[in-house]
């Protein structure tokens, strides 16, 4: 089985107590618990919860892992008019700002992938907001039928950039995110698309959820998720979304793309079999799934360091996700011809639902990037919430362990590491995908002498714009280190240029986070003097080009803050 070899290029998320992966990562490091009542602008929570278990149309969960303001959105920035946008769920909205954060990840300035194409595949389980809307007892509107189609999260992405490859959403419960990615990835292989967006989003504004997971006995009634814990009564809810840029690999190398990480495999399938239930997960489809992505990544089970486990903390789904683990262990040790045990706590066993909740159709993807981020930084962070292992698992004689405080991470050669991650669905959906870490050869960080360069900031409004210098201000207080010639160059060709622009000439990041001072506290559109000035005025004229004919040598694109959405609350109240 030929491995696979797909680039994740470019990143977003937007989760339970973090705006960015970058402080998504602080917050699982350090065993953050994002879960809190429910707010009382999504319902009313005290209407619809009881202790009772029996109690009709009540739930016993009032918990939830949430995003701070999302009834707020810059529907200019995407060309919709404020009366569409009141009308237009909050899943969309939140997809095509992390669609557009994701590009920018990437350094793809927008219109070099116009007319291309570029497929979308995103996962969407429920309709909150059609429920809201009703619930409010509003007037149809003409609007309505596009803002509240889960199908619309993709097309409206498509619409936005102009971009013409697949654009489709799929439902497969929970494991949805990972089965999206595995659609863009065959996307790619059969030449349909040269890039592809994958990823999910879940949005909680309405109750009936709540009333039906609780009496299916799935909800924490104390809003904890234990995963593998002994004392695990249950799963509790979460909301966000994320996005993966993808490519093929050679064709990142080629193209000089910045690579997150590399995706070697990736399995589904339906769980099927004689079960109890419908809803009852399978240890041997599991197993199946983990087996094959492995086997099609070439990697024998003594090299992987990390599985982040589907892990909802149910006690009889945990246990059995742990059998199908172990039954895939045992399949890939004969696969490879290696001992069982012999290597001890080799792979650490993670779940990050125990942080953010499980966030459903957006769960298998947070997993993705927190393995990503893992691997990127060489440590692996614990599963919160853990008392004593659940007396229904057994992983004794295995290399496998929970990790329950923050880890390093080193194997033999840190040019290979690798990680799993699982999502499984409520209706018998099994995926996991296996992915490895990438480390350029290149050294980013080059000398710089006394050269000056242009670093140029652009938005579609003053407002974006004064916040875009602040971030870009404060990010610098944290990266002194970082080549000025690495920051303009980005800044030029990784990111699209809009009417309301800034030019400040500099040659250090003295000089740089100086100029911007002057441009937040004053008018000034240019700062900074020598030859490059006439250029830097011709940018704020309007006129890039001969902005992009400068040359730095050996200039790199690296990752910077990028543009800050201009929001307003849009809402139906």
């Amino acid at each position: 089985m030929k491995p696979l070899e797909i680039a994740v290029i470019g990143m977003s998320c937007r989760l339970p107590g973090a705006t960015s992966y970058q402080q998504f990562w602080q917050n699982i490091c350090n065993k953050e618990n994002s879960i809190v009542e429910i707010p009382q602008e999504r319902f009313v929570w005290q209407e619809y919860y009881s202790q009772s278990k029996d109690e009709a149309n009540k739930t016993v969960s009032k918990w939830g892992g949430f995003l701070n303001n999302i009834a707020d959105f810059d529907p200019l920035f995407f060309n919709i008019s404020p009366q569409e946008a009141r009308f237009i769920d909050p899943q969309q909205r939140l997809m095509l700002e992390l669609t557009w954060k994701s590009l920018e990840d990437a350094n793809i300035p927008a219109r070099l992938i116009k007319g291309k194409d570029v497929g979308v595949f995103y996962s969407a389980y429920r309709n909150d907001y059609q429920e809201y809307i009703l619930a409010q007892k509003e007037d149809i509107a003409p609007h309505m039928a596009t803002g509240i189609s889960n199908g619309i999260i993709a097309n409206r992405v498509s619409y936005f950039l102009d971009i013409t490859g697949p654009s489709m959403v799929v439902d497969a419960a929970c494991a949805g995110s990972l089965v999206a990615i595995d659609m863009a990835i065959k996307s790619l292989l059969n030449n349909e698309c040269e890039l592809a967006f994958a990823g999910g989003v879940n949005i909680i504004c309405s109750p009936i959820t709540y009333l039906e997971f609780g009496k299916m006995r799935m909800l924490s009634p104390v809003g904890k998720c234990k995963t593998f814990s002994e004392d695990a009564d249950g799963y509790v809810r979460g909301e966000g979304g994320g996005v993966l840029l993808l490519k093929p690999l050679n064709k990142a190398l080629t193209d000089g793309d910045k690579i997150h990480a590399v995706i070697k495999g990736i399995a589904v399938k339906h769980g099927g079999g004689k079960v109890s239930s419908l809803t009852r997960p399978r240890a041997e489809a599991q197993a199946e799934v983990i087996t094959k992505a492995w086997q099609q990544a070439g990697v024998p089970p003594s090299q992987i360091g990390l599985l982040e486990a589907h892990g909802t903390g149910t006690p009889v789904g945990d246990a059995i996700e742990i059998e199908g683990i172990k039954l895939a262990w045992q399949n890939l040790h004969n696969h490879y011809n290696e001992v069982i045990g012999q290597n001890r706590e080799i792979c650490a066993i993670s779940a990050v639902k125990t942080n953010i909740g499980h966030l459903e159709s957006a769960a298998g993807v947070a997993g993705v990037i927190k393995a990503i981020l893992a691997m990127q930084k060489n440590k692996i962070p614990p599963i919160s919430n853990f008392s004593k292992l659940n007396p229904q698992i057994n992983l004794a004689d295995t290399s496998l362990h929970i990790v329950t405080e923050l880890q390093e991470w080193h194997s033999e050669n840190d040019n290979e590491l690798y990680a799993g991650v699982s999502s499984f669905g409520f209706g018998g959906v099994n995926s996991h995908i296996a992915l490895a870490n990438y480390k350029s050869s290149d050294d980013e960080h080059y000398s710089l002498v006394n050269q000056s360069v242009i670093c140029c900031f652009s938005a579609k409004n003053n407002i974006s714009l004064q916040s875009y210098l602040l971030d870009f201000k404060n990010w610098l207080v944290e990266n002194k280190e970082v080549d000025i010639k690495n920051i303009a160059y980005t800044l030029a060709h990784g990111r699209e240029h809009f009417a309301k622009r800034v030019a400040i000439i500099a040659s250090n990041i003295e000089e740089l986070t100086i100029g911007i001072k002057k441009v937040i506290n004053t008018a000034n559109q240019l700062v900074g003097k020598g030859k490059l000035k006439k250029i830097a005025a011709e940018y704020i004229a309007g006129n890039a080009e001969p902005l992009l004919q400068i040359k730095y040598q050996e200039a790199v694109k690296i990752s910077l803050p990028g543009y800050v959405f201009d929001k307003n609350r849009y809402w139906l109240d």
